[in-house]
C-alpha cells in the first residue's frame, strides 16, 4: 500500500549540495537537499548496518521515491506565475498566478515577468547562504599552495529542511525513524544532519480541477525512448487531461549524477525545470495516482516528484517555524547524561572530550572513539551515547555539562 511520509532534516554542519555548474574555484549550492542526495545517504545508512539484498534494492531501486528537501525558510517558485517588474505600491497584487486566475495581469509598467523556478526566501526570512574560502596545503612545506583556493557556499547550521517520501509502507518502515545522516560535499567536517521519517497523510485530491507543480526536474521521453518536453502529453498517457501546462523552461542542472558502484558519473538528461505547473482535469483516482507514482523516468532518484497545489502561489507569507531548530537547553542534555552508566575513569574522559572538541566535529569524535585506553572500555551503547552527547552537545553548554560529569551530576 502507498503512504506517504514527512522528512525532516535539522543541519547539525553546514550543508552543501553543490551544484554541477561549479565556476573555477567557487562551488555554489541552493537551499535544498535533493532527493538523490536523500535517497543515497540513506542507501549508505542501509549499507553500514545491512547486506544489499532484495529489500534493498526494492526499496532504492524500486517504486519509492525520495522527494528533494526544501528548507523551511524558503519556497519554490512557480512556472504559472509572472510578476510586476516594475511594481509600485498596492494598488494590485505583485504576482498572478494563472494556474488560479484568468485574464490580463495588471502592472505598473512593461510586460509582466513570469519566474523562473528559484528557490526564494520568505518574507521575514534571508535565507542566507554562508562562504567557506580554504586552500590547499602543500606536504613538503606545510604552507598554502600556490593556485589552489577554493571555495564552497553552504546552508548554515540549524537550518530545517522538509519534504516527503513515497513508497509502500513496509518497505519505507525499514527506513529509520531518526537518524543522523550526511549530505553533499566536505563530509569529514560539514553535512551531517538529524533526519527524521514520519507517516502523513496522502494528499486529498478535489473532484473536477487540481493543480499540480513538481518539485524536482522532469526527465521525460516519448514512445521510442528519444528525449522528450512534451509534459501533457506525458500526463495523458498517465490517464489525466491537462487543461493548461506551465512547463516553458528547460535545464540540465541537477539531472546528471554519479553512480557509486561503478564510480563513473551518470548521463546529464534533458529535463522540464521543477516549479512547472498543471492544471488537471478529470477523474480524481487517477489524479491521485499520479502524485503517488511521479511522472517521467529515473523517478526512483528523485525526478519527476509531484505536489498537489491547493492556493495561488505568493511570497509575502512570513515565516512561521515548524520546527525547534535549537539543540535543547541545558536540562535537556543533563538528562541525556544521566542516562549513562560510566565508572569514574569514563566520566572524567567524556568530561575532557567535552572540553577538548567542539560541537558538530563528528570525524574528530570518531577517531578519539577508536583510540586505545578508555574509549576501548566502553559498551556499544556507551559509546553511541558518548558519541551523540559529543558531536550534538550545543557548544554554549559543553562546559557546564563537563563540570557536572565531573560533580557526579
Amino acid at each position: 500500500m502507498t503512504a506517504w511520509f514527512t522528512v525532516t532534516a535539522r543541519a547539525l554542519q553546514p550543508v552543501s549540495i553543490g551544484k554541477t555548474n561549479a565556476k573555477a574555484y567557487l562551488t555554489r549550492t541552493e537551499p535544498l537537499i535533493t532527493g538523490a542526495t536523500l535517497r543515497g545517504a540513506l542507501a549508505a545508512w542501509w549499507l553500514r548496518r545491512k547486506d544489499q539484498d532484495a529489500t534493498f534494492r526494492e526499496l532504492f531501486d524500486g517504486e519509492v521515491r525520495f522527494g528533494p528537501l526544501i528548507r523551511d525558510d524558503c519556497l519554490l517558485e512557480n512556472l504559472s506565475v509572472t510578476a510586476c517588474k516594475y511594481h509600485q505600491g498596492d494598488r494590485h497584487p505583485r504576482y498572478f498566478d494563472r494556474a488560479f486566475h484568468t485574464g490580463a495581469q495588471p502592472v505598473c509598467g512593461g510586460l509582466p515577468e513570469p519566474l523562473k523556478g528559484r528557490i526564494i526566501a520568505r518574507t521575514g526570512s534571508s535565507a542566507d547562504l554562508t562562504m567557506n574560502t580554504s586552500t590547499a596545503i602543500n606536504p613538503s612545506t606545510g604552507t598554502a599552495l600556490d593556485a589552489a583556493l577554493y571555495s564552497r557556499e553552504s546552508n548554515a547550521k540549524g537550518a530545517m529542511f522538509t519534504g516527503s517520501i513515497v513508497g509502500d509502507a513496509s518497505l519505507v518502515a525499514e527506513l529509520p525513524t531518526t537518524e543522523r545522516l550526511t549530505f553533499g560535499g566536505r563530509a569529514g567536517v560539514q553535512g551531517a544532519a538529524e533526519v527524521t521519517i514520519t507517516v502523513r497523510p496522502s494528499p486529498t485530491v478535489p473532484d473536477g480541477r487540481a493543480v499540480v507543480r513538481s518539485l524536482s526536474p522532469i526527465i521525460l521521453v516519448d514512445d521510442a525512448g528519444r528525449p522528450s518536453l512534451d509534459l501533457k502529453s506525458a500526463l495523458a498517457r498517465h490517464g489525466v487531461l491537462a487543461e493548461r501546462v506551465f512547463a516553458g523552461r528547460v535545464t540540465t542542472e541537477g539531472a546528471g549524477g554519479w553512480h557509486a558502484a561503478s564510480g563513473l558519473p551518470k548521463p546529464t538528461d534533458l529535463a522540464v525545470a521543477r516549479g512547472s505547473v498543471a492544471v488537471l482535469t478529470g477523474d480524481r483516482v487517477a489524479v491521485t495516482k499520479l502524485l503517488d507514482h511521479g511522472v517521467g523516468i529515473r523517478r526512483a532518484e528523485g525526478f519527476g516528484f509531484l505536489e498537489l497545489v491547493e492556493s495561488a502561489w505568493a511570497v509575502d507569507t512570513a515565516v512561521t517555524p515548524k520546527h525547534q531548530s535549537a539543540a535543547g537547553g541545558l536540562d535537556q542534555w543533563q538528562a541525556k547524561l544521566r542516562k549513562v552508566a560510566l565508572n569514574a575513569e569514563q566520566t572524567r574522559w567524556l568530561a575532557n572530550q567535552l572540553r577538548e572538541v567542539g560541537e558538530g566535529q563528528h570525524a574528530e569524535v570518531n577517531e578519539r572513539l577508536k583510540r586505545p585506553g578508555v574509549p576501548a572500555t566502553l559498551t556499544e551503547s556507551q559509546r553511541q551515547a558518548a558519541e551523540n552527547i559529543l558531536v550534538n552537545g550545543p557548544q554554549q553548554h559543553r562546559t557546564a555539562l563537563a563540570r557536572d560529569l565531573e560533580r557526579g551530576l
